[in-house]
């Protein structure tokens, strides 16, 4: 039996009343098993933003339709582009602190620094 997109929307919701309650503004998870746990879909890679109003599931290519069909959450596409515009609009520029998954590199760190 598949769990609706509401199901994964409450383990957002708890998670993030969590991450809030640490002074942390949004999260980000690339972990395929994390994305998974949140999603229901099964990626080999992918970012899932997290944020007080809001969450974003990213994906390269070889994902766009399975995710556009199957998530709980608006799809973007996962490019240094796409991750410029998402991180320049109104709603991510309040964000001060981002938390992140242990599966995240120093390099990958600073990369969404600048």
């Amino acid at each position: 039996m598949e769990a609706s997109h509401s199901y994964f929307k409450k383990r957002v919701k708890n998670f993030r009343k969590t991450f809030l309650g640490y002074g942390v503004d949004a999260f980000l998870i690339q972990n395929p098993t994390d994305i998974f746990y949140f999603t229901g879909i099964k990626l080999s890679k992918g970012k899932l933003f997290i944020a007080q109003r809001n969450s974003i599931l990213c994906v390269d290519g070889r994902y766009t339709e399975l995710a556009k069909k199957n998530s709980p959450f608006p799809v973007k596409a996962l490019d240094d582009e796409s991750l410029r515009k998402l991180f320049g609009s109104s709603s991510w520029k309040e964000m001060q602190v981002m938390g992140f998954d242990t599966s995240i590199s120093f390099a990958e760190h600073k990369k969404l620094k600048t």
